[in-house]
């Protein structure tokens, strides 16, 4: 395995977009991406930076693989753990590095870690050898004053011999919110692995109890601090230091097992969500982990 730097990186302004682009890594099975992303004035803390990173966007054969801004980034990361979190503080150079793992080394099972990496050449055995034809960064700054980013890459040279393999996208979901108790009819393609829902955006109210119905069989049905107790019993941390007040995760690989991961392709699959603060309003961000294969 080599740590390596990116050297293609854009003009760094803020409120602006820095694109990366990541041409030099096609051939390479890439298991992380380390952003440092500092600024010479603003709120000196982990938090700011990842705030100050609005949107950062994984870009594959011109399709957006994945799609979150620093803040849902580091969610993700202290879900696993606060040992995750972001390094440093943006002030004092090089900045903040935030990982956005591939291989998540959270799971102890290599085999496990080992299927999320995601490769951008395979095949040449059974399969036609194929590779990806572009692939690059997109990282929307906010407006902390002389901003720098600098990124980073873990990768091997493992060609996994597959006709299509997945990796996991990071996709936002825009759930219609309304009343104490909505239904959201899912539409997106691929395997779910876990789901993040922040508070609405109109009541700031948090979901306080998740239903999971696929093809009319229940997968997931639990209120708020039990569904807590559970993340917690197998290892998962979902109050971690900080991370987002009240977000109501649904982790259906929390025993570190993807075949627990509920596959939506192609089936009727209905998420209900329940507030006991009030109605909701406006609209829930959703941030799903989603298995899908490369090309598709």
């Amino acid at each position: 395995m080599q740590k390596i730097p990116v050297y293609e990186v854009g003009p760094v302004a803020a409120s602006k977009t820095v694109v990366i682009r990541l041409e030099q890594l096609i051939g390479r099975r890439i298991h992380g991406l380390i952003l440092e992303h500092g600024y010479a004035s603003g709120t000196n803390t982990v938090a700011a930076a990842a705030t100050n990173l609005s949107e950062i966007r994984l870009i594959a054969n011109n399709v957006v693989k994945r799609r979150v801004s620093g803040t849902q980034l580091r969610d993700l990361l202290l879900l696993n753990g606060t040992i995750y979190d972001g390094q440093g503080v943006p002030n004092t150079a090089p900045g903040v590095a935030l990982t956005m793992p591939f291989s998540e080394a959270w799971r102890q099972d290599r085999d496990q870690r080992d299927i999320t990496a995601f490769p951008t050449r395979w095949g040449g055995g059974k399969n036609p050898l194929q590779q990806l034809g572009s692939l690059w960064l997109e990282l929307d700054l906010g407006a902390a004053s002389t901003p720098t980013v600098v990124v980073w890459a873990v990768v091997d040279d493992v060609v996994p011999d597959v006709a299509n393999p997945a990796m996991i996208e990071w996709q936002p979901w825009s759930i219609p919110a309304g009343s104490t108790n909505f239904d959201y009819s899912i539409k997106q393609q691929g395997v779910l692995v876990a789901l993040s829902l922040y508070m609405d955006s109109g009541g700031s109210r948090p979901c306080t109890r998740a239903k999971l119905v696929i093809d009319e069989v229940v997968k997931f049905d639990l209120e708020d601090s039990p569904n807590f107790a559970d993340l917690i019993f197998n290892g998962v941390t979902p109050t971690a230091s900080g991370r987002t007040a009240s977000v109501f995760d649904i982790v259906l690989d929390r025993d570190d097992n993807l075949a627990r991961a509920e596959a939506l392709t192609q089936r009727t699959a209905l998420l209900s969500i329940w507030a006991t603060a009030g109605a909701m309003s406006g609209t829930i961000t959703g941030v799903a982990q989603v298995l899908r294969g490369i090309t598709t």
